[in-house]
C-alpha cells in the first residue's frame, strides 16, 4: 500500500522470478528450512575459508567466509570459539524447501564430506563438514610414439570426473605437471601436434587407446609415463 511499482522492473521472491503484470496474486507462509553444521579441518587451519551454499533448484547462491578473526562473514552463520582448531559452527536458516550443495571455492582446501542434501519443509539439518588441504598431483613424462620423431613439447590434457579439461604444453624434455587435483576418476592423453585443441570430445575419440583412465586420491602423488598420439 502506497507504493509505486516501476513499469519492466522484475520482481524476485525467493528462487522465483515475475517479470509480468499480475493481479490478486496471493502469498503464503511456509515454515523455512535450517541447516547447521560444524567445521572440521582434517589436516590443515586456513586463515580465512569460503563456502557457498548453492541452491540446485535456482536461486542466489549464501556465501560463508571464516575470517582470520574467527567470526563468519557473510549470511550463513557465526563461528563460535576463538581459534579455528575449536571446530567453529554454522547457521543458516529460512531457507526455502529443495537441493542444496556446499561448495569451497578456495585453492587452499577442498570439502571431503558429502556436499549435496535436500531440505524439507521446516526441517532442521544438522551435519558435519571435514575440509581438507590433502590435494593430490599427477606427473609424469610424455614420450613420442615413433623414436625419430622428435622430442617436446607435446599437449599434455587432463579431465576431470566432471569432464573439465585442463591442457598445457611440456617442457622440452616431455615433463608435465598438475598439481592440486581433487580425489576422483581422471582421464589424461598427450599429442604430438601441439595445435591439437584437447577441449573438444574429437580430439579425445580420435585419441583412442592413447587416453588412459586412473583414479586419485586425497594426497596421491601420481606419476604417468605418456605415449604422445601421432
Amino acid at each position: 500500500p502506497g507504493l509505486r511499482q516501476t513499469p519492466g522492473r522484475v520482481v524476485t521472491l525467493g528462487r522465483y522470478r515475475i517479470d509480468a503484470d499480475m493481479t490478486n496474486l496471493r502469498l503464503m507462509a511456509r515454515q523455512g528450512a535450517s541447516f547447521t553444521g560444524r567445521i572440521r579441518f582434517e589436516d590443515m587451519a586456513p586463515q580465512r575459508t569460503n563456502l557457498f551454499l548453492v541452491p540446485l533448484d535456482g536461486g542466489t547462491p549464501d556465501a560463508v567466509r571464516l575470517g582470520g578473526n574467527g567470526r563468519f562473514q557473510g549470511p550463513m552463520g557465526r563461528f563460535n570459539g576463538g581459534r579455528f582448531v575449536e571446530s567453529p559452527t554454522i547457521e543458516r536458516s529460512a531457507l526455502l524447501p529443495g537441493r542444496y550443495r556446499l561448495e569451497a571455492n578456495s585453492n587452499d582446501f577442498f570439502i571431503t564430506s558429502e556436499t549435496e542434501f535436500t531440505l524439507s519443509e521446516g526441517q532442521l539439518l544438522e551435519t558435519e563438514i571435514l575440509l581438507s588441504g590433502a590435494f593430490a598431483e599427477v606427473r609424469g613424462i610424455v614420450r613420442a610414439a615413433v623414436e625419430d620423431a622428435g622430442d617436446g613439447p607435446f599437449v599434455v590434457a587432463l579431465k576431470d570426473p566432471d569432464g573439465k579439461v585442463t591442457s598445457l604444453q611440456t617442457d622440452a624434455a616431455g615433463q608435465y605437471r598438475f598439481p592440486k587435483l581433487l580425489p576422483g576418476d581422471y582421464q589424461i592423453c598427450a599429442w604430438t601436434d601441439t595445435s591439437v585443441n584437447p577441449q573438444t570430445e574429437d580430439a579425445w575419440k580420435a585419441a583412442g587407446t592413447a587416453v588412459k583412465r586412473f583414479p586419485v586420491a586425497a594426497g596421491d602423488q601420481t606419476e604417468i609415463l605418456l605415449t604422445a598420439k601421432p
